[in-house]
């Protein structure tokens, strides 16, 4: 199996997959008196949230991890560094077979411009 090189706040995230990439579209759109649509759509590109299919053999990981939500950090993908992220989504924690000590989960991160 190869591995995408993730850590958030400095913990491994083992992830396998990038199982969800978006890309944020900010828009104010306003209905007029006339029945016309008006929108301003900001120029910023932004590929968040960001979601991950993981593996891992330590289940210290998952509990790393779970004591990170609720806390800001940087997320980095292969090198590129995201400040001001946090864990948006986290569960379907499973053991691959009872005893076996494999785990998989999914994890999602989420950013923030300022906290």
């Amino acid at each position: 199996m190869s591995f995408i090189s993730v850590t958030f706040a400095g913990l491994p995230v083992s992830a396998y997959q990038e199982s969800e990439l978006n890309y944020q579209i900010t828009a104010k759109e306003v209905q007029l008196y006339n029945g016309d649509f008006f929108a301003v759509l900001s120029p910023v590109k932004r590929n968040f949230p960001r979601a991950f299919d993981c593996y891992t053999e330590d289940y210290s990981e998952i509990d790393d991890l779970a004591d990170a939500i609720g806390t800001f950090g940087t997320l980095v993908i292969e090198g590129e560094s995201f400040p001001d992220c946090y864990i948006s989504g986290f569960g379907n924690i499973k053991e691959l077979w009872r005893g076996s000590g494999q785990w998989t989960y999914n994890i999602k991160f989420s950013k923030v411009d300022q906290h």
